[in-house]
């Protein structure tokens, strides 16, 4: 019997298309490539961010439950990390909300009240959905936080979280006029009058007889970013001078200067010149008078004359309350952009360059005269910013000599509400997710030279694409590692409105992957509500934490607070949990999830020609050496997803397998091998390449399929299929 060999074939990535390209494959789950770019590797889970080993008391009615999204913010040149999350709780009423919280890793503390985290808000909206939940959008020296339901934040760091932009304007001070028949000895019981008599020439009024003065003051804050708050209404100081011929100049003053909120530094003094007889209704111009350097004074004496009033009051229309709503943010050009949430889906706001919270009346861009429906994000990119709307993309770039700005459409064909997916892969553009793929901008943007482009590049996971919930597409999350070199966008799916399962795109092999629970996962596997990256690269996942009852009062909780995708190969850690005081636990113990499955599945091959039968021989894999832990190979013929298992074999080289000559292995003295290492003696030695063989001996068939799985770590490099062909063609189908 002469077999004859299919070519090498380099394991390239999944390929669901019905012509794949021949060495792709039809499934490749839970593998990432590797740092060489050199096949598949089966060896990454998730841990906690926060030991569980630290843990003392758990209170049920936190930590228990689901986080929503998750942040990474840092400042002081990465001194700081905040982890910012937004984790459900239920109130006394039965109510769901979420809690605003940070968290610093790797500290010392014991108990869940005593590990450096800190609860920032509660009472937050619990996203829907058609949600996509809460934005964290750094800006210099403090991360806006935005989702369209609470008022925005501003976070310093710390336990300093105050609210973003200006919600009200000042209350209009109390103004004391002067009396000047108090002054003259006519009217000496008018002791309730604060003013005082100051000569020319400080002071106000004119100082000739038998004048009318009349003067009107408003008042603004300034926030600790240097924005100014809309001005306040007017109030107004008037006074008649006496007949006396040595009329004087007097001082006003200022009562209950309205305090600012939280983060209000200073507050300014502006008034107009004396007015005399003009009518009290008509427009005034006025001046800028003092700024008070704090928030707690609530009195200012004003003596300064006319003459000294030359800087003109901001316009009206310079500083307006921030709508409420706002779903979305970025920082751009130095402002910071904010769009969408009910009233506001179809405007762009944008702020003043260097004060962010202070938004202009006509700073804004309205896209109902363009096609394309409501805002649903907005990504900087390079000199542009992008705005997403549900049909198309908007690109609003500044004028030549950055004094301006104009907006035109990238792409009127392709939008998404998907606005946690839109993430800056280096070299290549932007990815994000899309209601029939994963699109990519790319290009550079030169005016009439723009090469910009939005193409669809997810058409091999096209079929694991057309399972995802679109009406849940909000919820998807994104981002890019630089640790892992991995775009990975997770998502709901088969009408789910929870994430679940992911795709990954792997940039040095320009290839994708699958990311889901296998049959051996546990509870929660997999559900992710957001993904991020901390500033080394690591992926920081937000769980859909799981809580299963056990006998008694026990309780085993699954994916229990932040998590880390890592090298740790198991699906988190476990925590079993013992009823003490409720509604408290108590840790009993804690250990390793199931281990991650890793499949790297072939796509069906009819050794060049399905007209013909053949029977498959042996499958021969590349893989690296890696001990004694075992990979299974499994065969399935003529499109029937029903598999036999070919056998079961360790990457190990197998001439010197179980011998002396073997690297050492881990493992316990009383293996019947001389492979085990001993601690002192045995010298560790780096993996090697190496070919193990399956023999599978099919009967006649015309298509074939192969697959590797192993909850063991284990790598693919190419592969090799042996065949004999037969005389034999396929039969013609009946007639009916």
């Amino acid at each position: 019997m002469k077999t004859v060999s299919l070519s090498e074939q380099l394991a390239g990535g999944v390929d669901q298309r019905w012509r794949p390209k021949t060495n792709h494959a039809s499934d490749i789950v839970n593998m990432r490539v590797d740092d060489e770019g050199l096949g598949w590797v089966n060896d990454r889970g998730w841990e906690p961010l926060d030991p569980y080993s630290a843990f003392g008391t758990v209170s049920i009615y936190v930590d228990e439950k689901p986080i929503h999204s998750v942040g990474v913010w840092t400042r002081d040149q990465n001194a700081e990390t905040y982890y910012l999350h937004e984790q459900e709780y239920t109130d006394a009423a039965g109510v769901r909300y979420l809690a605003l919280r940070w968290v610093h890793p790797n500290n010392n503390g014991s108990g869940s009240t005593l590990r450096l985290a800190q609860t920032l808000q509660t009472k937050r909206t619990v996203p829907q959905g058609d949600d996509p939940g809460t934005q964290y959008v750094p800006f210099g020296r403090f991360l806006l936080v935005c989702n369209g339901h609470e008022l925005p934040l501003k976070f310093w760091g710390g336990r300093r979280v105050e609210e973003f932009g200006w919600s009200s304007r000042p209350a209009p001070p109390t103004v004391l006029p002067p009396d000047p028949t108090y002054f003259d000895g006519t009217n000496i019981n008018a002791v309730d009058t604060i003013a005082a008599n100051m000569g020319s020439p400080r002071g106000l009024g004119d100082a000739s007889k038998n004048t009318q003065n009349m003067y009107r003051y408003k008042v603004s804050w300034v926030s600790t970013t240097g924005s100014e708050s809309p001005l306040s209404s007017s109030s107004m100081a008037s006074w008649n001078a006496t007949d006396d011929s040595s009329a004087k100049r007097y001082a006003v003053q200022l009562r209950d200067v309205a305090f600012g909120p939280p983060g209000t530094v200073a507050r300014r003094i502006y008034r107009t010149k004396n007015l005399k007889n003009v009518d009290t209704q008509g427009d005034a111009v006025y001046f800028f008078v003092a700024q008070i350097d704090d928030n707690s004074a609530g009195d200012f004496m004003d003596i300064h004359p006319d003459q000294e009033l030359v800087v003109t009051a901001p316009a009206s229309t310079a500083s307006v309350l921030l709508p409420s709503g706002l779903k979305y943010a970025a920082g751009w050009n130095g402002r910071v952009w904010m769009a969408g949430g009910s009233g506001n889906e179809l405007r762009v706001i944008y702020s003043d360059a260097g004060a962010p919270e202070q938004f202009g009346a006509f700073s804004f861009f309205d896209v109902s005269v363009r096609q394309g429906g409501a805002i649903t994000g907005l990504m900087p990119f390079f000199d542009s910013l992008l705005v997403v709307r549900e049909n198309a993309i908007d690109l609003i770039s500044s004028n030549d000599n950055n004094t301006g700005f104009t907006m035109q459409t990238l792409d009127p064909r392709v939008g998404t509400t998907a606005t946690n997916t839109f993430t800056l892969v280096p070299g290549l553009g932007v990815f994000f997710l899309g209601y029939d793929g994963i699109y990519l901008i790319s290009g550079e943007r030169g005016g009439i030279s723009s090469t910009l482009q939005v193409q669809k590049v997810s058409q091999p996971v096209q079929r694991e694409v057309n399972r995802i919930s679109i009406g849940a597409l909000a919820r998807a999350t994104a981002a890019y590692s630089t640790r892992e070199k991995e775009y990975w966008v997770h998502y709901p799916v088969d009408g789910q409105t929870r994430c679940s399962r992911g795709i990954v795109y792997h940039p040095l092999l320009q290839a994708w992957s699958l990311r889901h629970a296998t049959s051996t996962s546990g509870p929660g596997a997999f559900e992710f509500n957001g993904i991020t990256t901390n500033p080394a690269g690591w992926f920081v996942l937000a769980p859909q934490t799981q809580a299963v009852t056990g006998l008694g009062t026990t309780r085993t909780i699954y994916n229990l607070g932040l998590q880390v995708w890592s090298a740790c190969g198991h699906e988190g850690e476990t925590m079993l949990v013992t009823l003490s005081d409720a509604p408290l636990y108590t840790k009993t113990s804690v250990a390793d999830g199931p281990s991650v499955l890793g499949i790297w599945s072939s796509t069906w091959t009819d050794f060049g020609d399905d007209a013909v039968k053949k029977r498959a021989v042996s499958v021969l894999v590349d893989v690296i050496t890696m001990g004694h832990r075992t990979i299974t190979l499994e065969v399935a013929t003529d499109y029937q997803e029903s598999y036999t298992v070919a056998g079961t074999i360790a990457p190990a080289v197998v001439d010197v397998f179980g011998s002396s000559k073997e690297e050492t292995v881990y493992g316990a003295s009383t293996d019947p091998d001389d492979t085990v290492a001993v601690i002192g003696t045995a010298k560790w030695a780096a993996g090697r390449v190496t070919r193990l063989r399956w023999d599978v001996r099919t009967g006649l068939v015309s298509w074939f399929k192969w697959r590797l799985s192993s909850p063991n770590p284990f790598q693919v490099i190419q592969y090799r299929v042996e065949f004999v062909p037969a005389d034999r063609q396929v039969l013609n189908v009946k007639a009916q």
